[in-house]
């Protein structure tokens, strides 16, 4: 970014002149009178255009101030404990065009992170309030709601486990496709919790999430107390239908959930055959022109009719 600056050599009550800062060889100068009788202000002298090359300066003294960066770098992208200070650097470059030294990237960072730690608390001293005020929406008339949540606390009210069924997944699984998939993801903030879903298909062969919960780990307690939480959802799951078919449970066979799906009773049990294949190609150690090839046959199989 080519800036064209000047500087005021001269100024007084009556007077002021303004030079460009490339005095030297620019004719850039503008000079204008102040009449204190008559309150009147004249351009005396006007030499608008400059005529030397200016010179490159992506410096911002503003870029340097900590409450200006933490405002502007999370427009930029989302800072991580992965994120590196040399990241943000390049981001405020390129967007901003501004040079930010590489410690005070490393301050915005630890200020961001900071923050991002102390929302993440406060917003789980919330959930309390926040599954009675679901509870209140769901009821119907002063009718019990058939919403499940369920919220675990440790001995000294630290947040250990969260389940939310809503009330229209009994409905939409009971008209649905009877399938469910299970499966628990990372979450990636500061605490480093484990959400677990409940999936299923509308008739209309939709995606639906029928219920979820945040543990502590994926692990054969938390999978064995999301599981019993989800049959209170869905009243029909592990029962006898007679000449129904059975409903279709799938998972990635985590060791956790392959002991707690023990007590999913009237079900069929199903690996997934993604998880299969990652693992075919993980202890194969085929290169990457061998991986395309080993995907194109594995997925013949769960095809095959016979």
């Amino acid at each position: 970014m080519t800036t064209l600056e000047v500087s005021c050599p001269a100024s007084e009550k009556s007077h002021v002149v303004y030079l460009c800062r490339f005095k030297a060889t620019c004719l850039f100068k503008v000079r204008a009178s102040f009449n204190v009788k008559k309150q009147e202000a004249t351009c005396t002298i006007l030499v608008p255009n400059h005529n030397c090359a200016g010179f490159l300066d992506v410096k911002r003294s503003l870029a340097s101030h900590l409450s200006w960066l933490l405002e502007a770098v999370p427009r930029l992208l989302s800072v991580t404990k992965e994120t590196s200070a040399a990241v943000i650097q390049d981001a405020l470059l390129i967007h901003r065009e501004v040079t930010v030294p590489i410690a005070q990237c490393r301050r915005v960072k630890a200020a961001l992170l900071q923050e991002s730690t102390d929302n993440a608390r406060d917003d789980y001293s919330k959930l309390g309030n926040y599954i009675q005020r679901l509870q209140d929406a769901n009821q119907d008339k002063g009718e019990p709601s058939e919403l499940v949540t369920d919220l675990v606390t440790d001995l000294d009210s630290t947040f250990k486990r969260i389940f939310i069924g809503p009330q229209t997944s009994r409905q939409a699984f009971e008209f649905g496709v009877p399938f469910i998939a299970l499966d628990g993801t990372y979450l990636r903030n500061c605490f480093r919790k484990t959400l677990l879903t409940a999936v299923g298909r509308t008739a209309n062969n939709k995606t639906n999430l029928l219920a979820w919960a945040i543990v502590e780990l994926e692990n054969t307690s938390s999978w064995t107390w999301f599981l019993d939480l989800l049959k209170q959802t869905l009243p029909t799951l592990g029962e006898d239908l007679g000449s129904d078919p059975r409903v279709c449970v799938i998972s990635d066979r985590d060791k956790g959930l392959k002991a707690a799906l023990q007590s999913l009773e009237h079900t069929t049990i199903v690996n997934c055959c993604w998880h299969l294949q990652c693992n075919v190609i993980k202890k194969s150690k085929a290169s990457n022109s061998n991986k395309g090839l080993i995907r194109e046959a594995w997925w013949r199989f769960p095809y095959c009719k016979s």
